[in-house]
C-alpha cells in the first residue's frame, strides 16, 4: 500500500475520521450496530434524508442506521449513548492503531506522536464523549491517520509506514527495508464493514468530491474544532482520509487542511485530484 501526505502536523484528529473508530469499538466488542437508535433520530438530526440514504433503508434496518449516519456525517451514537463503550477499549483500540505513538519511517525522519489520552483522564461523561466523536485533548498526526485508513483497507492489518525501501551504493545494497507480516487489530468481518461504510460516504456522501473519474474510492471527511478564535470566528482544520481503488486498495491519501472551511470542500477535490493524475499515468 503507497502512502500520500499532504500535511505533516500535529493537531486535532477531526470529529469524522475518529468517529470511525468508536464504530469499529463497538462492532468488534458486540457485534452490535447501536441498534438503540431509533430510524426517526436520523431524521430528526437533520431534517431530511438524501434519496440516496431514503434507498438504504431497503437492506437490514440495525446496518442501515449505522450507514446513513455515516454517509450525512452525523455523529454514530449519541452523547449519552457514548457512556456504555468500554473507556479501556477504547485506549487500546486507538493505540493499537498507531494513535499516539510517533512512527519511524526512515533514519533521521520521525513523525509526531499526537497525544493519546490515558483512560484515568476519562474521568467525565464529557471527556467520554469527546474522544468518542474525535474531540478533547486527542490530537494525531496526518500519518497517524493515513496508517490508520491503510488499515482498514488492508482487511484489519496494521503496517507501519515506511519511507525508504533500499539503499544501494554501488552494486552493494548498503539497507534494505525489512518487510513484515501485518498485526491484525480489528476482525476482517469489522475491517468490511467500515469498508463498506466508507465506500457508502463517497459514492452517496459527503464525500462526493472525493469520487476519482475513471476508479472507486472509500473514504471519510472530517472538520475538526481548533478551539482558537479570529474575529470572533472559530478556526476549523479539515481532512479528508480514504483510498482508492475501493474494493483493491492500492493507494491511500490523507489530505489536510489548516483554517479550513471544511472537509468535503476543502480536501476532498485534492483527493480526486491526486487520484485521478495517478490513475491516467498507470493507463498510459
Amino acid at each position: 500500500m503507497t502512502f500520500i501526505i499532504c500535511v505533516e502536523s500535529n493537531l486535532s484528529a477531526g470529529l469524522k475520521v475518529i468517529r470511525i473508530i468508536s464504530i469499529h469499538d463497538r462492532i468488534d466488542s458486540n457485534n452490535i450496530l447501536f441498534p438503540e437508535t431509533k430510524p426517526s433520530d436520523v431524521l430528526v438530526m437533520i431534517g431530511s434524508l438524501p434519496d440516496e440514504v431514503l434507498a438504504l433503508r431497503k437492506s437490514a434496518e440495525h446496518v442501515i442506521k449505522l450507514q446513513e449516519k455515516m454517509i450525512v456525517s452525523l455523529p454514530p451514537v449519541s452523547a449519552s449513548k457514548t457512556q456504555k463503550l468500554d473507556r479501556e477499549k477504547m485506549i487500546s483500540t486507538l493505540s493499537d492503531l498507531g494513535f499516539g505513538k510517533s512512527i519511524d519511517l526512515c533514519d533521521g525522519i520521525t513523525s509526531v506522536s499526537g497525544y493519546l489520552p490515558k483512560v484515568s483522564e476519562l474521568d467525565s461523561k464529557a471527556a467520554v464523549a469527546n474522544l468518542a466523536f474525535g474531540q478533547g485533548t486527542l490530537t494525531a498526526s496526518p500519518l497517524t491517520v493515513c496508517a490508520y485508513m491503510s488499515c482498514i483497507a488492508n482487511g484489519g492489518a496494521y503496517n507501519t509506514p515506511y519511507l525508504v525501501e533500499k539503499a544501494v551504493d554501488g552494486t552493494s545494497i548498503v539497507f534494505e527495508h525489512e518487510k513484515r507480516a501485518g498485526e491484525y487489530v480489528m476482525s476482517g468481518n469489522t475491517a468490511s464493514i467500515l469498508s463498506k461504510y466508507l465506500k457508502s460516504a463517497v459514492e452517496n456522501g459527503n464525500g462526493r468530491g472525493a469520487k476519482p473519474e475513471n476508479t472507486t474510492a472509500a473514504g471519510k471527511t472530517a472538520t475538526a474544532q481548533t478551539g482558537k478564535f479570529e474575529n470572533g470566528e472559530e478556526l476549523y482544520n479539515t481532512w479528508f482520509s480514504g483510498w482508492f481503488p475501493a474494493e483493491n486498495p492500492r493507494y491511500v491519501i490523507t489530505v489536510f487542511k489548516e483554517r479550513g472551511s471544511g472537509g468535503a470542500s476543502d480536501c476532498a477535490p485534492v483527493f480526486k485530484a491526486i487520484a485521478d493524475k495517478i490513475t491516467a499515468l498507470e493507463s498510459e
